[in-house]
């Protein structure tokens, strides 16, 4: 504080360390001031400046800086889930999440949100524990063309429809997306709700199309899965040949021994 005095201008990389200087050392009011100063400024910002922010406003009850705070960081990083999940948090808090998804729930329903906009309340209400509105809502965007059905929004569709449980849906848009992305993992997914609901030869089916793209971050366990639907739909010799494969992973080495030890007794 004294050398603030002596200073006749603070840059902005001088306030973050005088306002996280005060955060750590539990002068919270302090702490506040600096990182309020900071804000003033309409520049783009650091996550990690924003995640200060947050913590500070969060310490000092200031829910409705912290809720103005993320709607700024979220406009600079939309793909934030955390960011996210704190707004959502911090409406449920301050008991504002009906106003705020209400607000824009109205300005889409007169088409004045754009892309980015429609993705955001599906995000806040799949955050919101609302994730059949989510879908429904992104659903309608794409089918009425006011949203892309990209891989990317198609695979925010799947997530809110596995959330809210319906698995057919779920299934059908992770195929959707896995097929507009070329992406493996995206065929994984969908392969892993078939197989929670024993749809075996489908689950089969979705996995040889995961390996075909040649995109798979998780061949161990997609090769474990595929000998594991190929048995129960009675393809033994197929499922030697995928537990084999999986073997050669670390991780599910041992699992894809005891597969082919259960198999080796059978045929």
């Amino acid at each position: 504080n004294i050398w603030l005095k002596k200073t006749p201008s603070v840059s902005r990389q001088q306030r973050l360390l005088i306002a996280s200087a005060n955060y750590f050392a539990k002068y919270y009011t302090a702490a506040e001031n600096h990182i309020d100063a900071l804000f003033t400024n309409l520049e783009s910002l650091q996550k990690s400046t924003y995640e200060l922010g947050l913590a500070i406003y969060v310490e000092n009850k200031k829910y409705q800086k912290a809720i103005d705070l993320l709607q700024r960081a979220l406009a600079q990083y939309p793909n934030d889930e955390n960011f996210w999940r704190h707004l959502a948090g911090l409406y449920r808090q301050a008991h504002q999440e009906s106003l705020a998804v209400a607000s824009l729930q109205s300005a889409y329903e007169v088409n004045l949100l754009k892309d980015d906009e429609i993705v955001n309340l599906a995000k806040m209400l799949f955050y919101l524990d609302a994730p059949f509105p989510a879908a429904r809502l992104l659903q309608d965007a794409m089918q009425n063309f006011r949203l892309k059905a990209n891989a990317e929004n198609l695979k925010l569709l799947a997530e809110c429809w596995l959330a809210a449980r319906e698995y057919q849906f779920a299934i059908d848009s992770f195929a959707e997306a896995a097929r507009v992305a070329k992406d493996g993992d995206l065929y994984l997914r969908q392969a892993e709700i078939l197989i929670d609901q024993e749809r075996w030869n489908e689950s089969v089916s979705a996995l040889q199309k995961a390996f075909s793209t040649e995109r798979i971050s998780k061949k161990g366990k997609a090769q474990l899965l595929l000998g594991i639907a190929n048995y129960e739909a009675g393809n033994l010799i197929a499922a030697r040949a995928a537990f084999d494969q999986a073997r050669h992973s670390k991780k599910h080495k041992k699992n894809a021994g005891q597969w082919l030890s259960l198999i080796k007794s059978r045929i």
